[in-house]
């Protein structure tokens, strides 16, 4: 057969350096994807793979004299050149610019990329050589792969989670809100598509003697299959192994909780049933939406057993589209379980088949799906006494966030490119003030609610932009806003985060070396000098929980034994459960002997009545617990005196502590917190016992 001259290059292999080209324009502005990263291995891959399937086809389908190998070498020089173009430019950004990613480095981007291009492009030729006619084997390639992907997407559908990965086009592993590791079971699993592409080619090329290739095909067979089976079980196991770890269920209305009695507690699996239903109820409340189908909800034990089995290493999660919520731990009140109830519940009118805002029908809008879930439950998104709408402001005049509108854009990346914890806050602060510039009673705000949902976008007036900054602007904040958003929200999405030696640079707070110097000095006894480092911090620009820590630090000052045993728990770092058992042991010790002192004596009785109504306690926390300290202290102590109360049987008296506690609140975070709890001490008056806490599982 003679080939007629000018057939290649072909469309689809032109199309894979424009594509390379494309794909390296789109990365540029990411450190993580714009460098030798596993990340960007991935990246690339995407766009490239499903033109090597194509390419390889076309050059397959003329059926060289040579054979398969001479065509797998004349292709692949198309489809290796532009990625050795592509890991040249990915190196020279490098010596500029160092990615966060934990598979950094030029061994684990050829490990990702080579072995997927290297099969889709032999499972190419091998179709095209079977067709035998150019434009066919490209009609027939593109049907041949649309089907592959939507038996990938419908095997996903079977079992879903927060990982999507085959041989041939994609590799996501979980959040990566990390980054991915090179660890083995992908190197296996990468490897794994090597030994396929050794088995295809030595099915396909002539051998002197037919029992070598035997062995060879043999070889590549049992190794390839082998090792995809294996790493494949390693990187997810079967839903199987997941209902068998967590075996046991519990049931009420429209809610199931998946789980292990054993591991995770009965009592504590009641007690997540109640928070959910709490929350159900306050987001019927607040949208006049309420779930019209069953909701799973699996809690695991620990973050690794989550991340084992569905691959989320750092987020709690929701899939509206199967109604399961996939989170950590049974703590009540929980930090994201009403979150996650929040996005099924939009579920319901939202417009994309993921069951999330979005357009299209396919492309989520996720800066206005975590804005809307994080808007519905503002009990959830308090940090250190601050909203969300206070924390936006001190993004604003941080310079952190300039433009919070792009966050609602309904593309890839506006709001991934941000980091997670300053997205969220900032959508819903922005979403907040659009909602309450058309609306000023709850119907109306229920109702914009759902109609953002249900359009899955939403455009900003320039007036209303205007305002919104000027009011983050000139909005009165607390002396410790803007150190405290700084410290906690500064640090960069992976994507786009520079890195050295792996780690995000940081600079560490002065007060914090100064409050260690001081704790040392007074560990030391010299306490007039600890009292000089410990006024050199200005107490107002630290933390709610700093300030009440420092403030009896200082009280403790004294050589007295109550207060030297104080100061060893206050200021002795790193300390076990059993090493601590015994100091507060000691504290308690000393409590018992007549006292002249009032203000450091009242103090560190405050500490020994909060430890004992943290673990349990309460009658004994009662007893302890000084009821007439003032400032954060003093709030602090009516807090868990109010849950005392509670877990006690005296819910009149716990209700009435919290509205007391509500009415003289300063802060809008700390209003919304009191009136949390109180609504939760409502609700156990009602018979949901846990919502304040579960401490026993009998």
């Amino acid at each position: 057969m003679i080939l007629p001259r000018r057939t290649f290059p072909s469309t689809p292999s032109m199309l894979l350096v424009v594509m390379t080209m494309i794909s390296y324009f789109f990365a540029l502005s990411s450190p993580l994807l714009s460098t030798p990263t596993i990340e960007s291995a991935m990246f690339l891959g995407m766009f490239l793979a499903p033109f090597s399937f194509i390419a390889g086809a076309s050059r397959g389908a003329l059926k060289h004299r040579n054979g398969l190998l001479h065509d797998l070498t004349r292709e692949g020089t198309w489809v290796f050149a532009p990625v050795a173009f592509y890991l040249f430019l990915l190196l020279l950004k490098s010596f500029f610019v160092q990615s966060c990613s934990p598979g950094s480095g030029v061994i684990p981007f050829l490990l990702i990329i080579v072995p997927q291009l290297s099969l889709s492009l032999v499972t190419g030729i091998v179709l095209g050589r079977m067709i035998g006619h150019v434009r066919a084997a490209t009609i027939i390639g593109l049907i041949v792969l649309g089907l592959y992907l939507a038996l990938q997407g419908f095997l996903w559908w079977l079992n879903p989670s927060l990982r999507f990965f085959d041989m041939y086009w994609f590799l996501f592993l979980g959040d990566l809100l990390k980054g991915q590791a090179l660890e083995p079971a992908v190197i296996a699993y990468r490897i794994s598509a090597l030994f396929y592409v050794g088995l295809i080619v030595s099915l396909g090329i002539r051998w002197k003697r037919r029992t070598t290739q035997a062995w060879a095909v043999l070889f590549f067979l049992i190794g390839g299959v082998s090792m995809h089976l294996n790493s494949k079980s390693k990187i997810a196991p079967a839903i199987a192994e997941r209902q068998r770890d967590y075996p046991d269920e519990l049931k009420q209305g429209l809610v199931t909780i998946h789980t292990n009695f054993t591991e995770v507690g009965k009592t504590h699996a009641e007690g997540i049933m109640q928070e959910a239903h709490f929350w159900l109820s306050r987001l019927q409340n607040r949208t006049g939406l309420e779930p019209k189908k069953q909701i799973n909800i699996w809690v695991y034990q620990n973050g690794d057993s989550l991340a084992r089995h569905t691959g989320a290493r750092n987020i709690h999660y929701a899939l509206p589209t199967h109604r399961e919520i996939h989170i950590v731990g049974a703590q009540v009140p929980h930090p994201v379980l009403g979150h996650e109830l929040a996005h099924i519940i939009l579920g319901e009118v939202s417009n994309t088949v993921w069951k999330v805002p979005g357009v299209f029908r396919l492309l989520p809008n996720w800066g206005l799906s975590e804005g809307l879930a994080t808007y519905l439950t503002p009990e959830l998104s308090l940090q250190d006494h601050l909203t969300d709408l206070e924390i936006a402001s001190a993004f604003d005049q941080l310079g952190l966030l300039k433009h919070p509108e792009t966050l609602l854009e309904a593309d890839f990346g506006s709001f991934w490119f941000q980091s997670s914890r300053r997205g969220y806050t900032a959508s819903a602060a922005l979403l907040g003030a659009y909602i309450n510039s058309r609306c000023s009673t709850d119907s109306c705000r229920s109702e914009e609610v759902v109609n953002l949902a249900s359009a899955g976008r939403v455009s900003f007036a320039k007036s209303f932009l205007k305002d919104y900054r000027l009011q983050l602007g000139e909005m009165p904040l607390p002396p410790y806003a803007l150190p405290v958003v700084s410290s906690h929200f500064s640090k960069d999405s992976i994507l786009a985060a520079t890195c050295v030696d792996g780690q995000q640079v940081q600079i560490k707070p002065k007060e914090e070396s100064l409050v260690q110097r001081a704790d040392i000095l007074a560990r030391q006894g010299l306490f007039s000098e600890a009292l000089a480092r410990y006024n050199q911090i200005p107490l107002l620009e630290q933390p709610i929980h700093k300030q009440r820590e420092i403030t009896i630090k200082k009280a403790m000052l004294k050589d007295t034994p109550y207060a030297k045993a104080a100061l060893e728990l206050l200021t002795t770092p790193q300390k076990n459960w059993v090493e601590k058992a015994a100091d507060y042991g000691k504290l308690g010790f000393f409590l018992r002997q007549p006292s002249t002192e009032n203000l450091s004596f009242d103090y560190a009785s405050y500490l020994l009545a909060r430890l004992e109504i943290q673990t349990g306690n309460f009658y004994i926390g009662q007893s302890l617990m000084p009821s007439y300290l003032t400032g954060p202290i003093g709030q602090e102590a009516r807090r868990l005196l109010g849950i005392a109360q509670a877990q006690t049987g005296q819910i009149k008296s716990a209700i009435v502590m919290f509205e007391l506690l509500e009415s003289r609140a300063e802060r809008p975070a700390d209003k919304i917190w009191f009136r949390d709890l109180k609504e939760r001490a409502e609700a156990m008056a009602r018979g949901e016992k846990y919502l304040l806490g579960v401490w026993t599982d009998k």
